[in-house]
């Protein structure tokens, strides 16, 4: 199926989707999801002449006809153990194929909202209307599940949010959406993973809207090591005030075809935003992140750092923009990329870029391409290390100073065994 043939398909599956709105059709969320539909008329799906998506097409995917997921659907519990984190504390949010499913209790000054409690006062923040994914997720979205944390409270324990994609019975097109609004004062720590049941391929089609308060800081952690048949699209939106600290913290390590788009506004004096990244790909997996941090107003920070191991055919794209406007003097702005190619057919494509209008600012940006140092290596072995070993051993340091950063000793240890499992050695 081509990708016209797939948006053909879509705009009939709509008045059936818009049927099962259990009488909320009127409130605002729907009358969001109508506007979005009427968009995708006249959209089309990118393809390798749009310049934001010059390297990444989700074609292949596209051509197997994912479904979108009908309202009733059954649920196994025992699904979610598969989002398991060994020695991790945490309040667990369950989505089933983005529409909220369950959650355990929340902790003092956290609430929770979804449609169909909160869809007259659903807020969508205006974004891209030009790109088809995302009005295909406001279109098909079941629930806009909103996160609200009170103003002084500090969450002791983070916020785990899995969403289970059921592919059991067809390709699956799955929607994800919700807010996070974190109060003055506030701190909190929020993880997302995607869970993929069944061996058909799901695409699973997310935004995040994230708004950070005064003094409030935000960790969140995105965890993509979903089935190998599986891939996403996810946006994130961040809006920052003032003192604010936000950091995202995301490990693609499978999936057929991730695509990451993150955009940081800091709206406020002396607010911070870091983006830190590490993408591990084998076999004809795709990556491509996308990330634009917006410097609004002076004596701001960001810090962005990520990091790519390639292997086999894979392809990593990286793609990262940072804009200091002319009134956002004293920044802060340091953005690096960094790659490991293990393979001669591994394709990294990497472009961080800089646009200053103002005039005293500390801003650097750059990238390297390389691969194992012959010396280092020489070294391993003198040691009497094997040469599989040693390439391991050399990758795996490379690949965790980006795990290191991450707040919680339970995922950093989560991730290094997921690390060494793809590298096919032990850490016992």
């Amino acid at each position: 199926m081509t990708a016209k043939e797939y948006k053909e398909n879509l705009l009939k599956e709509y008045e059936a989707h818009l049927s099962g709105a259990n009488g909320h059709a009127t409130h605002a969320f729907y009358k969001a999801g109508k506007k979005a539909f009427e968009s995708l008329e006249q959209l089309e799906f990118p393809t390798k002449k749009h310049e934001e998506w010059k390297y990444t097409t989700l074609d292949r995917v596209l051509k197997k006809a994912p479904q979108v997921p009908k309202w009733s659907s059954d649920f196994n519990d025992a699904w979610a153990e598969s989002a398991h984190i060994p020695n991790l504390e945490a309040t667990q949010i369950i989505l089933h194929n983005g529409k909220l499913h369950g959650h355990e209790d929340l902790p003092s000054g956290v609430s929770l909202s979804a449609v169909t409690k909160g869809a007259e006062t659903a807020d969508w923040k205006e974004t891209d209307n030009e790109d088809i994914f995302e009005n295909i997720n406001k279109a098909f979205a079941f629930d806009q599940v909103s996160i609200e944390i009170a103003s002084g409270t500090v969450v002791e324990k983070p916020i785990y949010i899995i969403n289970i994609l059921d592919a059991s019975d067809d390709a699956l097109l799955a929607q994800r959406n919700f807010s996070v609004n974190i109060g003055k004062s506030a701190e909190a720590t929020i993880i997302e993973k995607q869970v993929t049941i069944g061996t058909n391929t799901s695409l699973s089609n997310s935004i995040s809207q994230i708004a950070v308060d005064s003094n409030a800081h935000l960790h969140h952690i995105v965890l993509q090591n979903d089935a190998a048949h599986a891939s996403q699209v996810a946006r994130t939106y961040v809006s920052q005030k003032r003192d604010s600290r936000y950091s995202n913290y995301t490990y693609s390590i499978s999936g057929e075809i991730i695509r990451n788009n993150v955009t940081i506004e800091l709206n406020e004096e002396y607010s911070e935003g870091n983006l830190y990244g590490l993408y591990l790909l084998a076999g004809k997996e795709h990556v491509d992140n996308h990330t634009l941090v917006d410097h609004k107003v002076p004596n701001c920070e960001s810090n962005e750092l990520y990091k790519g191991v390639l292997k086999d055919q894979s392809i990593g794209v990286f793609n990262g923009k940072v804009y200091v406007r002319q009134d956002a003097q004293k920044t802060n702005a340091y953005q690096q990329n960094r790659n490991l190619l293990l393979s001669d057919e591994a394709t990294i494509n990497t472009k961080p870029q800089l646009e200053i209008w103002a005039d005293d600012v500390k801003c650097s940006h750059g990238c390297t391409v390389g691969q194992l140092d012959n010396d280092q290596l020489f070294y391993l072995k003198s040691r009497g290390i094997n040469g599989d070993a040693a390439r391991s051993l050399m990758v795996y340091a490379f690949a965790s100073e980006i795990v290191e950063r991450v707040p919680l000793e339970s995922v950093r240890m989560y991730l290094l065994h997921q690390i060494a499992n793809k590298l096919n050695f032990s850490l016992e």
